[in-house]
């Protein structure tokens, strides 16, 4: 198409990446009803990506957004005969100008469903670095996918977009009962995501506004200078993330495995505790096939015995589990020196213009931990708690009251304290980010990453009644 391209009688102008140079999606196919269609573009670097239409997926939050062409009614995705072209002109910081939704901007053709189909990210190579420049190309690239549901209802507009992931945790009882709603008196829309680079590339391209991350991709991202606060601590990483080696693999001591093929979801926490496990041990992470596979194709991937281990959490973690046996865990790692954590994050922009909606937030989250603290005991597998986590997070009723006594929930108090977002965190990523520009996984570490942790949203919350 060459600089500017063309779909049906539309002319686009040339695509942009946020960083400068221009580029396209290499292929942009549907597979319905009529004849495929392609969109070839030699400009593109390092992005390869074939997107098809499909049957219903539950992977449609994956990655989407794009910017319309000048004169468009509304940010979004180009759609003309079946083919989408995005538009990535637009700076970063603009995308969610004014706070509209990322949305498509033709509404009479029918809706379409993506599923990806196949291409790379950052790189060709999964275990190359991912510099601030490669975040950003594929958060562009993949951003047609996280724009979200609400692209594809137009009847349904939230007032915001939060991205969550599948862990077991007490705050899923708010977000099930619909708490978070009442509290911030907004519409969510809420957003499962696989893993939290996925979380960070929506955060990033302004498709979400909050999201629940590790402390591994939060440091990445900080590193990259992604524009996002640390408002809650969720989670202080136990036993619910666990490396699990596969029965008849030949795994019984850390030298077995040399040779043999691990899964992980990579810049997670899990990838981090991983690579912390294997220098403890004295195990040269080149000696091993690391895989890069989020959790669902991790589960599939293990019952085939395509893998040799696996190191993630539920829903995941606790079908492997059946066909093998925990080798270590992230309280075991923790001991060694590399403790990990969950934390819910907020674009700074967002925060800084509904500073009252992010305090309610936090306020609802609080108090859900002290409801488990405080009642945790009676929230047996039948009880209508562990049911409703449950169905946000597919894991067993059974198997969530001990996969909640994994892992420790701060209380408001414990926020406020100097262990946390009193200045533990900070020194937590400092930390986690020292560790992953050893390992090669970023460029740099930042001299402070005080500016990506807030405490302020917490004492709003403790004064609210």
């Amino acid at each position: 198409m060459g600089a500017a391209g063309r779909c049906g009688a539309q002319a686009l102008p040339a695509k942009r990446a946020p960083s400068g140079g221009t580029f396209r999606l290499s292929r942009v196919s549907r597979r319905a009803s009529g004849p495929r269609r392609n969109t070839p573009d030699k400009s593109i670097k390092k992005i390869d990506f074939c997107l098809t239409a499909s049957a219903a997926s539950a992977q449609m939050h994956y990655r989407r957004w794009g910017t319309a062409p000048a004169g468009a009614a509304r940010p979004g995705v180009v759609e003309q005969g079946g083919a989408y072209d995005l538009d990535l002109s637009t700076p970063l910081t603009a995308r969610r100008a004014a706070g509209t939704p990322i949305a498509r901007t033709s509404q009479s053709a029918p809706t379409p469903r993506f599923r990806a189909r196949s291409g790379s990210l950052f790189t060709e190579n999964p275990m190359s670095r991912l510099s601030r420049r490669g975040l950003l190309a594929a958060t562009a690239a993949f951003g047609l996918f996280i724009a979200g549901q609400a692209s594809l209802s137009p009847a349904f507009a939230a007032d915001i977009t939060i991205g969550y992931q599948t862990g077991a945790d007490p705050a899923k009882v708010a977000q099930a009962s619909g708490a978070y709603e009442a509290a911030t008196k907004s519409s969510i829309d809420w957003r499962k995501f696989d893993s939290g680079a996925d979380v960070i590339a929506a955060i990033a391209s302004g498709a979400i506004q909050i999201g629940y991350v590790g402390s591994s991709p939060l440091a990445a991202a900080a590193s990259r200078e992604v524009p996002i606060e640390t408002i809650y601590v969720a989670a202080l990483l136990g036993d619910a993330e666990a490396l699990v080696v596969r029965n008849g693999a030949g795994i019984t001591k850390p030298e077995d495995f040399k040779g043999k093929k691990v899964a992980v979801p990579f810049v997670s926490t899990t990838h981090y505790s991983l690579l912390a496990a294997f220098k403890h041990w004295g195990v040269d992470p080149k000696s091993v096939e690391i895989l890069n596979l989020r959790p669902p194709e991790i589960a599939a991937a293990f019952a085939r015995g395509d893998i040799d281990a696996a190191y993630v959490w539920d829903p995941a973690l606790g079908k492997i589990k059946e066909t093998g046996k925990v080798f270590t865990s992230s309280a075991e790692v923790a001991k060694w020196g590399a403790p990990t954590f969950d934390a819910w994050i907020v674009r700074k922009d967002f925060a800084k213009a509904h500073p009252e909606l992010v305090a309610d937030f936090v306020k609802v989250t609080a108090d859900s931990y002290a409801d488990y603290a405080k009642n945790g005991a009676a929230w047996t597998a039948s009880s209508p708690q562990v049911l409703a986590i449950a169905k946000l997070t597919g894991a067993k009723p059974e198997e969530i009251p001990e996969l909640l006594k994994g892992n420790q929930y701060p209380l408001l108090a414990d926020q406020l304290s100097s262990a946390l977002l009193g200045g533990g965190t900070v020194e937590a990523l400092v930390q986690t980010a020292a560790f992953l520009k050893e390992q090669g996984r970023i460029d740099a570490v930042l001299k402070d990453y005080g500016p990506y942790v807030s405490r302020v949203p917490a004492e709003q919350a403790a004064k609210v009644n």
